[in-house]
């Protein structure tokens, strides 16, 4: 090696650099190949159904965990935890319920004039058919009926006091008090 061209030297360099490079390559793979699949199946161990306190779930995985003794269990669709499990531990269960409020809407207010009345009421933004139904203190139903677009209420022989207008359309009622004088 003393006294050799750097360019010879190199080239025998190169080779070996080569073949070192190529070999751990190879054996990188196939070590990567090998604990991958190992951990896998160690990790995945199952799919079906499970009971719970809570409910039955469908299409449940269970995942064993690294540490001995330790399970989860996870809802495929949506994909969410479902329980954890540790061998002398807690366990831990994942509620599928909402914590929020979800988004409610309201139907339509309910207009009614005038209000308070003396002799009649008027009920607007009505959906033709709509059916409604005028109820006094005591629940029971004083008037009904079936509107066109806005409905007139005839309260001349009803008493004093405070009503409640029921209006049901598709499914929908809303309601408002009218009042009369």
């Amino acid at each position: 090696m003393q006294n050799q061209p750097v360019t010879v030297l190199l080239a025998q360099a190169a080779g070996s650099t080569l073949q070192l490079v190529t070999i751990a390559s190879v054996i990188a793979i196939i070590l990567g190949l090998v604990v991958g699949i190992t951990t896998a199946l160690r990790q995945y161990s199952g799919y079906g159904t499970m009971t719970t306190p809570v409910g039955v779930f469908q299409n449940v995985v269970k995942i064993l965990g690294f540490e001995e003794g330790t399970m989860d269990f996870y809802t495929t669709d949506p994909i969410a935890p479902l329980l954890h499990f540790r061998a002398g531990g807690p366990i831990i269960f994942f509620s599928p319920t909402a914590v929020g409020v979800g988004d409610r809407t309201s139907p339509a207010p309910l207009h009614v004039f005038p209000n308070p009345a003396r002799e009649s009421a008027w009920i607007a933004d009505l959906t033709l058919g709509s059916m409604w139904q005028l109820h006094d203190h005591q629940g029971r139903i004083v008037r009904r009926g079936i509107a066109d677009a806005r409905a007139q209420i005839d309260l001349t022989d009803l008493a004093h006091g405070s009503y409640l207008l029921m209006v049901t359309a598709q499914g929908t009622t809303r309601r408002a008090t009218v009042v009369k004088q």
